[in-house]
This record gives C-alpha cells, structure tokens and sequence, in this order.
C-alpha cells in the first residue's frame, strides 16, 4: 500500500482518500460561493444540502447572530476578539472616543491640580453609537492651569478596556 499524499477525510463513517476528499471539499466550495450545483463526488459522497448553488442571504443565515464591525450596529451577544479604546479628541471641556459599537463608555477627567471634576456630564455614562464613537463635554470654567488627564474606560459584555490622554488647561 502506497502511503497517501494528501490526508484521509471521513463523511459520515466512510472514509475519503486522496484526491476525492479534495474533489469534496472543490465541490462544496464551489456551491457555497455561487457556482453550480455540485454533482455528486465519486465514490457516493455528496456535499451538504446547506451547500446551494445561491449565496447566502440574512433570511438563510438568520440562525446566525452579525459580526460586529467598526462603523457597523453592534451586534447582541458577540463580543471582537480584540478590544479596544482610543480617545480621538481630549482639550479642556471636551473627549471623544472610538470603541467597538455599542461599548458603555465613562470619562474622570483630572484636573492639573488632582482635582477631580464632578460635573453631571461627566457622571453619565455614553454607549458608543455605530460607528463606536462616544464624546463627553463640559464646561471649561476657570482652574489652575497646566496639564489634566483625561480616562476614559469602555466596557461591552465581559471585555473592559481604557485610554488616557492629556488636556491642557490655560
């Protein structure tokens, strides 16, 4: 017996070796991307019938929950891999952020004395909108002069994450 080049795949209890396990997965992927309809694999295999000939549409993959994208709705229950939050804007009075969609974001902003500001608008948490932007303002009255800083934390299911970013006060 010849050793094989390509590894054995198993449909069912049968067992596909060589070339017709890669004439089987030729055949569902080519049904899957919109080719025509696969005909059966030698051997009596045949591909899935979730393998059609028409691409998927949202009424055939509504099983499915959305994957969240940036600029994209957040979508319920799935949470990126990889989590951020970036702050694209921090002056004195103003921070904005961009986060995954949907993220419950809340800003401290320390003033150049360590001060913490207590304003209303700062105490109220944001949900970044679909586009995973959130911004706090407030009012800029007079304070020592000097650099602030500014954290925001972001958090979306299990996942939590912060950014720092200076402000200057004059």
């Amino acid at each position: 017996m010849r050793p094989s080049v390509l590894p054995a795949w198993t449909v069912g209890e049968r067992k596909l070796p060589d070339g017709r396990a890669v004439l089987l997965v030729l055949a569902m992927t080519l049904a899957a991307c919109g080719g025509s309809s696969a005909p059966p694999i030698a051997g009596g295999a045949t591909p899935p019938a979730s393998a059609s000939a028409t691409p998927p549409t949202a009424a055939s993959t509504s099983g499915f929950p959305p994957v969240p994208t940036l600029g994209g709705p957040a979508a319920t229950g799935v949470v990126l891999p990889t989590y951020f939050v970036t702050i694209l804007e921090s002056r004195y009075g103003l921070v904005s952020v961009v986060t995954t969609p949907g993220s419950v974001c809340a800003v401290k902003a320390v003033m150049p004395d360590g001060a913490e500001r207590s304003d209303p608008e700062l105490r109220t948490p944001r949900t970044a909108d679909g586009g995973g932007r959130a911004s706090f303002s407030y009012p800029a009255t007079s304070a020592p002069t000097g650099l602030g800083i500014h954290t925001v934390s972001c958090e979306l299911a299990t996942q939590r994450e912060q950014a720092q970013a200076r402000f200057e006060v004059k």
